[in-house]
């Protein structure tokens, strides 16, 4: 069956049926009303406009099938999800239109995206209808139940693409979830005049009734005014979270959502120097007895920010910060979620900050070490800040530590002048230094296994005296054993191996400051790790 048909080739019918059937095809005609027949480009001359059958009458035609009964082949929930992954891309088509054509094209495209998008609506809707016990057709009852449109399409649309989200349907930076996006695919029209982000208030109904939210639920920060609103990226609320008893860190897939893994590295695979030892058993010992410290013995009526455990890992790179945060979360029997913040920095208003949001929140909700790597461009003092993003990412860093209760650990390569607040919310500052001759010994001594084939000349002493972090020698270890296997599966590695993977890290390795001595001269340094 042809979808598209041209006008003109209907003007050739008898004058006396030809007036009535134009008039039926147009948008106040009985066909046009119904929808059953639209028009792909209505300010065309009407005998050149293309018109365009509804998706469910040709389904009707092909499979005899009533459009009221249109049903998806899903015989459960998790099928259902799965089959919304085609709505979620048709939502997406939609949005893409003004990237892939040009403006002569995109009206078109926009009006047969519209038509697929209610077509897969309506099976979807007949489908929940035969379910009402599924968690989804009960969530979209509620939202019904509030009345909050006459016309509870458009309000269903964004909360479904934003499921699609939470499904990793796309990635969760895609234009469909900002604000312009879920604007444009919520309304009927293909006018890009009339697409409206009153929606998206914090008045309407979605955001005011807790079942969308801009990310990280920074609503203040985003105001209602529409060019905002446009630019912030929006997810489902934990209220609608909890509703279809999904979660975030199960589902989202993408470049923006957090990672929680298990910690592997055990402190006893570590070479610290004794403060930092020390300052290590302070925080795990806090972490483990919070209750202790802050209920019984009554620390936390006097001192405001002593619930959680904030460390601050100082250090150049290579000197065990990443190292220590893991073998900490395996001390407390913890995951650990890496977070870097320079992956995270977002240009659109609150999307960085809703991503520090994000962070917290799932470090909290699984019970996670939370470890922010190289968090340089979170420490700006806020009396000294030029733009305003940057003391409002001091704000929602202040805001999420002291609501958070468990072990935060913010890593820095440099020495950094801190906010005073932040400052306060330390609770210890950790300084990490390149090893001393003694330590670096006992990092080449771990380093090597005992299954490892060593040659007889191997000395460690030697090696130790060359002034390399904890990861440099790492980065050596196994360079010298790829040379030994390039000889063979046998081995064995020699001391002329470890000598010159020592010298490609010299020569290749981070430039800080070290003495210039070869190889069994070397200076020695002071404290550091693996």
């Amino acid at each position: 069956v042809d979808r598209c048909w041209n006008v003109r080739f209907l003007l050739a019918l008898p004058e006396n049926k030809l007036l009535p059937v134009l008039r039926s095809l147009s948008a106040q005609g009985r066909l046009g009303r119904s929808q059953l027949v639209s028009c792909e480009d209505e300010y065309e001359e009407f005998r050149s406009r293309h018109l365009l059958l509804d998706l469910s009458l040709i389904d009707y035609v092909l499979t005899e099938e009533d459009p009221e009964n249109l049903c998806w082949s899903v015989s459960s929930e998790d099928e259902l999800y799965q089959e919304l992954s085609a709505f979620t891309l048709a939502l997406h088509d939609k949005v893409d239109q003004r990237r892939r054509f040009p403006p002569s094209t995109q009206r078109a495209g926009m009006v047969r995206a519209t038509r697929k998008i209610r077509h897969l609506l309506t099976g979807l809707n007949n489908t929940l209808k035969r379910h009402p016990d599924w968690k989804l057709a009960r969530l979209l009852a509620v939202l019904a139940g509030l009345g909050g449109s006459k016309d509870p399409g458009p309000v269903s649309i964004v909360l479904l693409a934003l499921l699609g989200k939470e499904l990793g349907h796309l990635d969760s930076d895609d234009r469909l979830f900002m604000g312009q996006g879920l604007a444009a695919v919520a309304r009927e029209s293909a006018d890009e005049s009339e697409h409206d982000l009153r929606l998206l208030r914090s008045d309407a109904l979605l955001v005011q009734k807790d079942f969308i939210q801009p990310c990280g639920g920074l609503m203040e920060q985003v105001g209602n005014d529409y060019a905002s609103l446009a630019r912030t990226e929006f997810e489902l609320s934990e209220k609608s979270m909890a509703m279809l008893a999904l979660h975030r860190a199960q589902h989202r897939s993408g470049n923006g959502g957090p990672t929680v893994r298990s910690a592997k590295v055990r402190m006893s695979q570590l070479v610290l120097s004794p403060p930092v030892k020390q300052a290590l058993r302070m925080a795990a010992s806090q972490a483990e007895h919070a209750e202790v410290l802050i209920d019984q013995w009554g620390l936390g009526q006097v001192i405001p920010y002593g619930r959680s455990v904030t460390l601050l890992f100082s250090g150049p790179p290579g000197v065990g910060k990443t190292a220590c945060a893991e073998a900490m979360a395996h001390k407390l029997g913890r995951p650990i979620l890496v977070a870097d913040f320079a992956k995270i920095q977002n240009c659109f208003v609150g999307m960085t900050e809703k991503n520090i949001v994000r962070q917290f929140t799932t470090a909290a909700r699984v019970g996670a070490v939370l470890f922010w790597d190289e968090a340089d461009a979170m420490f700006f003092d806020r009396d000294a800040a030029s733009r305003t993003f940057e003391v409002r990412t001091v704000n929602v860093l202040l805001q999420e530590l002291e609501k958070f209760e468990g072990l935060c650990i913010l890593a820095t390569n440099r020495k950094v002048h801190l906010d005073p607040a932040l400052e306060r919310r330390i609770s210890l500052k950790v300084p990490f230094e390149r090893p001393d001759a003694a330590m670096r010994r006992k990092i080449w001594q771990k380093l090597m296994p005992r299954k490892l084939p060593l040659a007889k000349n191997v000395n460690l002493d030697k090696l130790s005296a060359t002034d390399l972090t904890g990861g440099e020698i790492k980065n050596a270890v196994l360079n010298a054993a790829r040379l030994a296997l390039l000889r063979g599966p046998q081995g064995p590695v020699t001391m002329k191996d470890l000598v010159r993977a020592v010298k490609m890290e010299r020569e290749n390795g981070w430039t800080g400051e070290r003495s210039g001595a070869s190889i069994g001269f070397e200076a020695a340094g002071s404290a550091g790790g693996p």
